[in-house]
């Protein structure tokens, strides 16, 4: 646990790039990610085909271990595990505006998430 810990504190603060306005939210959270303290955020960016957002996640814990992603305000519209040229490899079903994964333990894992701007 001292390891994961240790991580943990190298991770943080997480830098932020937004690419979407969102005129009707104030001050929220832009996006969510729900599970085991183990389970860290590396890196948040605009996709580099500018369709979406990239999150890599890395599961710290010796256990696979569940999460959850939602972006309060904006819908997302798809949702997809890549690699790390960012090419989508499968897509994660969305169910009520949540994404709902397992990650295996100590996997790093990169996902595509897609809204609707219009």
């Amino acid at each position: 646990m001292q390891a994961a810990t240790v991580g943990i504190e190298a991770s943080h603060p997480v830098q932020i790039f937004p690419l979407v306005y969102c005129p009707d939210v104030k001050e929220e959270v832009f996006i969510k990610v729900d599970g085991h303290p183990c389970i860290v955020t590396q890196y948040i960016k605009s996709a580099d085909d500018k369709n979406g957002l990239i999150i890599r996640l890395n599961n710290l814990e010796n256990e696979s271990s569940q999460l959850s992603i939602q972006t309060p305000g904006i819908p997302i519209t798809h949702a997809y595990v890549t690699n790390i040229l960012e090419e989508n490899l499968s897509e994660i079903v969305i169910t009520d505006g949540k994404l709902r994964l397992t990650m295996d333990s100590r996997q790093l894992m990169t996902i595509r998430i897609v809204f609707d701007t219009k």
